[in-house]
């Protein structure tokens, strides 16, 4: 059940980010994204949503600086898994 509750305090603010993204609130889906990121900096599902948020904003640089941490987020957890 702790381990729940911890999951859902990761995560929570990046689909609260993305419903704010969606309604065209950038600057506070970027708070409630970086929330999650500084909670866990290897959120890969928070460095996604933020890279899609720069991205429709027009933060290029940003965006792929973000999609790049997303990448090898996923690398090392495959990596981990398969040995």
């Amino acid at each position: 059940k702790r381990m729940e509750a911890q999951d859902k305090r990761f995560s929570e603010p990046v689909y609260i980010g993305r419903a704010l993204a969606g309604m065209g609130e950038y600057n506070d889906a970027i708070k409630q994204v970086k929330k999650a990121l500084y909670l866990n900096p290897a959120n890969t599902l928070a460095n996604y949503q933020l890279a899609l948020i720069y991205k429709k904003i027009g933060l290029v640089k940003e965006a792929r600086s973000r999609a790049t941490k997303t990448f090898d987020s996923i690398l090392f957890s495959l990596k981990r898994f398969w040995g």
